[in-house]
């Protein structure tokens, strides 16, 4: 069962939010409080730290400590292609970002296409049978 829109904390009566979900049911048109509300809401959640990993250091120390020559070598070689394949995918988008997708004449001839209709025949057929 919905039980309908509630108001969040510290929040304007017109700003609601409906149970099990973030999505903010608004105006089509938000009026200045609204914006700047949603705003502060948004630094708010980019300012939140991850939570601190009790067993990180432990972890780090066991696998330290448990390490042999094939398994660093196997971690120190992962970070290695990891490094060459981002550096060529930065390259290849960089790339691929200087060279326009379509020209101005390409663009306007797109604009001026139309479609083939494949329905178009067997409509007027339909209807020369309709006024027969």
């Amino acid at each position: 069962m919905n039980p309908g829109p509630r108001r969040t904390e510290g929040t304007e009566p017109h700003v609601l939010l409906w149970p099990h979900t973030d999505d903010p049911v608004a105006p089509p048109t938000l009026c200045e409080q609204c914006q700047t509300h949603f705003a502060a809401l948004e630094e708010v959640e980019d300012d939140i730290p991850a939570a601190p990993n009790p067993y990180e250091h432990g972890l780090k120390t066991l696998r330290a400590a448990t390490a042999t020559p094939l398994s660093t070598f196997e971690d120190r070689w992962k970070a290695d292609r990891l490094r060459e394949v981002t550096a060529t995918r930065t390259a290849l988008d960089a790339e691929v970002a200087s060279v326009p997708r379509m020209t101005a004449a390409e663009k306007a001839e797109l604009a001026a296409f139309t479609p083939p209709n494949p329905y178009e025949a067997g409509i007027k057929a339909l209807r020369a049978k309709e006024t027969r």
